[in-house]
């Protein structure tokens, strides 16, 4: 009973390198998933929230200080105020994989509770990525202390990254950094 329960496919947010594929972190698939970023040419920052699904992330919100950076969308729903924030509620959207370029520009970092990913602190500038949903044995999802946890099971999510070596996992926590040391693969073992 256990083995089938460990085996059993969970749904994972991945964050992988567009070209090699290559597994640059993993994150619990709870809701919502935010992307936070400083626009390129307004340099006022915006925020994406996303569903966690199993086909993919699907946007349902975007959000920033200023109109401007939610009318450079040019979405049919309205922009509304919200408190000292401008708003954009999403309808309609399907889920899918997300792509996105990592630069210190940018900033744009993954969010998932008070888990935070800056997505140019764990690549090279200008490398594009890919943000999607996987369904992963739950066995490999825990991994000495850096779990990404599946939000069912009612544990807190932890981003966690493979490192060049193959052997390490950084997670970070509102800002502030741990490291865990421990067998973390590079196709899957994250």
């Amino acid at each position: 009973m256990l083995a089938a329960w460990l085996a059993w496919p969970t749904p994972v947010v991945v964050i992988r390198e567009e070209g090699s594929g290559q597994l640059v972190a993993r994150l619990a698939a709870a809701s919502p998933l935010r992307m936070t970023y400083l626009h390129s040419l307004i340099k006022q920052p915006g925020e994406e929230e996303f569903q966690v699904e199993a086909g993919g992330l699907r946007l349902v919100r975007l959000a920033s200080l200023s109109a401007a950076v939610l009318e450079y969308y040019a979405r049919s729903e309205p922009i509304e105020r919200d408190g000292d924030r401008y708003v954009v509620w999403v309808r309609g959207e399907t889920p899918q994989a997300l792509a996105v370029l990592a630069s210190a520009r940018g900033q744009r970092t993954v969010v998932v509770g008070e888990h935070r990913l800056p997505l140019h602190q764990l690549v090279p500038h200008g490398t594009p990525l890919r943000i999607g949903v996987e369904h992963w044995p739950r066995l490999l999802t825990w991994e000495n202390g850096c779990a990404a946890e599946p939000a069912s099971s009612g544990g807190a999510s932890a981003p966690c990254r493979s490192g060049r070596g193959g052997n390490r996992c950084r997670c970070q926590r509102g800002g502030r950094r741990r490291r865990a040391r421990g067998r973390v693969g590079r196709n899957g073992g994250g």
